[in-house]
């Protein structure tokens, strides 16, 4: 079992429900985020088998 910190705030989904969507610069931003977190996960020879 993986147990993560809980971390507050506003999910993704969220500020899209709020606020519309993204512009393209922000939905970049977010997009190169979860791709580095996803290399860094790799290298440490972790994998997660439900991205969406």
């Amino acid at each position: 079992y993986f147990v993560m910190e809980f971390v507050a705030g506003a999910s993704l989904a969220d500020v899209i429900d709020e606020e519309g969507p993204l512009p393209w610069e922000k939905a970049l931003d977010v997009t190169e985020q979860v791709a580095r977190a996803l290399e860094h996960a790799h290298q440490a020879g972790l994998v997660h088998r439900d991205v969406k």
